[in-house]
């Protein structure tokens, strides 16, 4: 009996510190960018000192960008909707680099919101120029979450836009929180 009560002891003990180490419970997002809007006033830059010391935007007209996204998030297909502020970066030599921040907000019956926080992202992108008119043509787009707010905070997730998302593109990627 005493054995028993130890081994029980033990055995919930490792249940338990497992059930505290499992932070973060990850979950498919897919969904629709709206085509991609100029944003002259580069909002994105708001966000440079607090989540992209490292990160340098050109910040000046067409090259920030904002939109609109809807989404579908976990088994359940939670309806999300979202906001963007986006800007081309010069980090990242022979790649076309961006940084973007996104708040995300549940859709609950009768089109209330409840706010389930903000993800930092920096991006890269994958394009080639039309051989007729010269002009560059986006494949698609890879971001990387680096940060996040209130239920997002202590977050992970990437996503990729399959597609340009100056013309609305479909993506698809995982959020962990």
């Amino acid at each position: 009996m005493k054995y028993f009560t130890l081994i029980l002891a033990i055995l919930l003990s490792l249940k338990y510190v497992n059930a505290f180490a499992v932070k973060n419970s990850c979950k498919i997002i897919t969904g629709t960018i709206a085509p991609l809007d100029f944003n002259d006033d580069c909002n994105i830059l708001n966000e440079q000192p607090k989540h992209f010391p490292d990160v340098t935007f050109f910040g000046a007209p067409g090259t920030c960008f904002s939109g609109v996204l809807t989404a579908t998030l976990g088994h359940n297909n939670t309806q999300i909707k979202g906001m963007f502020f986006s800007g081309v970066t010069v980090n990242g030599i022979g790649l076309f680099t961006a940084a973007s921040a996104i708040q995300l907000n549940i859709v609950k019956p009768r089109n209330h919101e409840i706010e389930l926080g903000q993800i930092f992202t920096k991006d890269a992108i994958s394009f080639v120029p039309d051989p007729e008119t010269g002009r560059v043509v986006v494949l698609g787009e890879i971001q990387a979450m680096v940060e996040g707010t209130k239920r997002l905070k202590g977050g992970q997730g990437s996503f990729e836009i399959n597609g340009d998302a100056f013309n609305g593109a479909p993506f698809v990627g995982m959020l962990c929180y």
